[in-house]
């Protein structure tokens, strides 16, 4: 039996971008194969994708397995229901001059487009049509999205579209922010409390002291004071694209009070009580961490004291001699110095798995804004509801992943200059899997540079104090109990 063949000059294929809108998709597959059926054409495939057709070439998948199609098989049509549907921007143009110069006619159904007559001659005004169209289709996208556009900047204007974390003496009713009356009145006495001659840590202390929480049921921190005296917002006017934007409705303070607390916070220089620079040299700053998960930090009575223990209802750790605890890590790096931190091996290691981290991080922030594009370029059939909800939860995403970037930058750089420091005193680098012993020359100097880069961490309680060194090694000091008026004793 001799196998049928198939007439070239009657082959198609059929391309549908669908949407959520089911009966605009059986239209448009409808339309298609009716077309096809009065007038004999053989359908030899159909590709349909879900991507906005404002997206990039690249990004589409189904699109771009069509034009292989093509180029393999060189049917005689290419069949859409409407010109969008192949591409809102000069791709199109470019894709069908293409088909046109090797035969292959493309036909638009809402149009009344074909690129090529039956004798396979092109026509002029099609081409004409065809760009008239094209930037037609590009003018409607760019129309929806300075609508979509334009209508965010307007409800944000109006305090309808609030995103991102409620400020204290606030909650968001849907989407708008208003004033929550019982917390606005901590905002208005830590605002005055200020003003009066108040620091941040004072106001702090006498907030957990009355028995007042933040809105996530934590104590107060003078950070966390710090950053509602110095936001806006409190006084009626929100940040949004660079500028403040006035918005009454959320005035809490006085512009008078607000005025004199900003002066005071330029005039401290500092954003916090506890960051205030000082005369004291602190090798262990932000080195030491205290079982209940607080920072240990320096005092003006040469003592580290848990942070926690700075307010009312700390952990009640005790606080340890600044004296004391560096003189023994110094003595314990300079004694056993071969031993703890020649190690260069596990510091390459950990370098080049922060490098890899840090490539799959940023890989991770280039797909989600080109996931933040295509959204913006999907409005018009997502719809505006369903676009804030997937952009608010990507903005949110890309901000998780930017601070992951952050402390992965911060270790990576304590890593490599941690390896800088100990080459010239402990293991040369010859390769990632090999090192040498080499002998340093000059004087060995344990300073506040190679603490901060060599240690890691020091984890303390009221038993035990434990040294954790970047490369992985540690080493334990022997915890003694400050008493006032005695130094520290075993």
């Amino acid at each position: 039996m001799k196998s049928q063949t198939i007439d070239n000059r009657l082959t198609a294929i059929a391309f549908y971008r669908v949407s959520t809108d089911k009966q605009t998709n059986d239209r448009q597959f409808s339309d298609v194969q009716q077309y096809c059926k009065a007038y004999g054409y053989i359908l030899l495939k159909e590709f349909q994708e879900t991507i906005s057709g404002a997206s990039k070439l690249s990004q589409r998948k189904e699109l771009c397995q069509m034009l292989e199609f093509v180029e393999a098989n060189r049917p005689k049509y290419v069949i859409c229901s409407e010109l969008s549907r192949l591409a809102r921007s000069q791709d199109a143009i470019t894709i069908i001059k293409d088909w046109t110069s090797k035969g292959v006619c493309f036909v638009s159904l809402k149009e009344n487009i074909r690129t090529l007559d039956e004798s396979g001659k092109t026509n002029p005004m099609t081409d004409l049509l065809l760009s008239i169209m094209t930037a037609l289709n590009i003018f409607e996208l760019e129309t929806i999205k300075y609508r979509v556009r334009s209508g965010l900047s307007k409800a944000i204007y109006e305090n309808k579209n609030w995103s991102g974390s409620v400020p204290y003496g606030y909650r968001s009713v849907a989407k708008k922010l208003v004033v929550y009356d019982d917390e606005a009145e901590v905002i208005r006495m830590m605002f005055q409390k200020y003003a009066d001659g108040w620091g941040t840590l004072k106001i702090a202390t006498h907030l957990n002291r009355q028995g007042v929480q933040t809105t996530i049921g934590k104590f107060w921190r003078d950070q966390k004071i710090y950053k509602i005296l110095s936001n806006p917002v409190y006084v009626g006017r929100r940040r949004w694209n660079d500028e403040l934007l006035e918005q009454a409705e959320l005035r809490i303070i006085d512009e008078q009070t607000f005025t004199v607390v900003a002066e005071r916070l330029k005039n401290n220089g500092n954003t916090s009580d506890l960051n205030r620079k000082n005369k004291h040299n602190y090798l262990l700053t932000g080195k030491i961490r205290c079982e209940c998960g607080q920072h240990f930090v320096g005092q003006k009575n040469e003592k580290y004291i848990c942070k926690s223990n700075k307010y009312a209802g700390g952990c009640k750790i005790k606080q340890v001699n600044k004296d004391w605890i560096e003189t023994q890590v110094k003595q314990e790096l300079f004694i056993n110095y071969g031993s703890l931190l020649d190690d260069n091996k596990k510091i390459i290691d950990n370098t080049a798995s922060l490098e890899t981290e840090l490539s799959e991080i940023a890989v991770k922030i280039n797909k989600e804004r080109s996931h933040q594009n295509y959204l913006i370029n999907s409005i018009s059939r997502i719809g505006e509801q369903k676009f804030n909800e997937k952009f608010d939860a990507s903005v949110s995403y890309l901000n998780t992943l930017s601070s992951k970037n952050d402390e992965i930058n911060k270790k990576l750089k304590a890593s490599q200059q941690f390896s800088k420091l100990i080459a010239p005193w402990g293991m040369q680098v010859v390769s990632s899997n090999t090192v040498i012993p080499v002998i340093g020359t000059g004087e060995l100097k344990i300073d506040k540079e190679l603490i901060q880069a060599a240690v890691e961490r020091i984890d303390i309680n009221n038993e035990s104090i434990k040294v954790n060194l970047v490369n992985g090694n540690s080493f334990n000091l022997p915890r003694v109990i400050v008493k006032r008026g005695r130094q520290p004793k075993k």
